[in-house]
């Protein structure tokens, strides 16, 4: 695990995301050992209904699916206009922008109500904030 993400996990941790933090140790120590990751990350409450069986495989795919590869903070992600597709670290699957500001910020189905969870590491982010989970992904944001 990089020093950004033990750094973000601690961050996660203070900020009561225990099971988040719970599925990135799941997922095999290459994974994410490069960085540069925006985690968007559902409450416990949301992940505790989630179907993320089946071993490491699983896991990985779901925080694939889950995270944007670029380290972003809300701040970057806000000049991005409505419409815009943005990658998540699957290969196949975007985020669709509906910027209506701060308070007003989707991914997808998704809101961002908690962003920027995670800022010590410079490479890893994670955004916080939404309460369903998505077929898109589209969650809060940490970044690594």
């Amino acid at each position: 695990m990089s020093q950004d993400i033990a750094a973000a996990t601690q961050e996660m941790q203070k900020a009561n995301y225990f099971t988040f933090v719970m599925l990135l140790n799941m997922a095999p120590p290459e994974a994410f050992r490069g960085g540069n990751v925006t985690f968007l990350m559902p409450n416990d409450k949301t992940l505790a209904g989630a179907a993320v069986g089946g071993g490491g495989a699983a896991v990985l795919d779901f925080l694939l699916r889950q995270s944007i590869p670029s380290a972003l903070l809300l701040d970057h992600l806000e000049r991005f206009p409505t419409g815009t597709m943005i990658p998540a670290s699957k290969p196949g699957f975007m985020f669709r922008v509906s910027n209506g500001g701060r308070r007003r910020y989707f991914l997808g189905n998704v809101r961002i109500t908690s962003p920027n969870i995670c800022t010590r590491g410079y490479s890893v982010r994670f955004e916080v904030g939404y309460q369903e989970l998505i077929s898109v992904p589209a969650l809060s944001m940490v970044h690594f």
